[in-house]
C-alpha cells in the first residue's frame, strides 16, 4: 500500500506564495541578465530600469502575504471541545 498525504490548504497557500516568491525572482534575474549582457555588447542600456521598478512593485503591491503558521489542534483538545 503506498502512503498518499493529505494536503492541506495552509500547505497548498504556502506552495502559492513560494510559487509567486520564485516567479519574482526569476524576472528580477532575468531583467538583470537583459542589462548585463547589454553592457557586456557595448550597446547603451536602455533606460527600462524605471519600467522594471514600477513593474516589481506592482507585483510587490498584489502579491498576498505570507500566511501565518498555525499548528494544527490537539487531539485533546477536540475531545473536550465535544464533551
Amino acid at each position: 500500500m503506498q502512503y498518499e498525504p493529505i494536503t492541506t490548504t495552509l500547505r497548498r497557500k504556502q506552495e502559492e506564495v513560494s510559487a509567486i516568491l520564485i516567479q519574482r525572482a526569476w524576472r528580477e534575474y532575468r531583467a538583470s541578465a537583459a542589462l548585463t549582457q547589454q553592457l557586456a555588447k557595448g550597446e547603451e542600456p536602455r533606460d527600462d530600469r524605471d519600467e522594471i521598478d514600477n513593474a516589481v512593485e506592482e507585483l510587490n503591491e498584489t502579491a498576498p502575504p505570507p500566511p501565518q503558521t498555525i499548528p494544527p489542534p490537539q487531539y485533546e483538545d477536540a475531545v473536550r471541545d465535544n464533551e
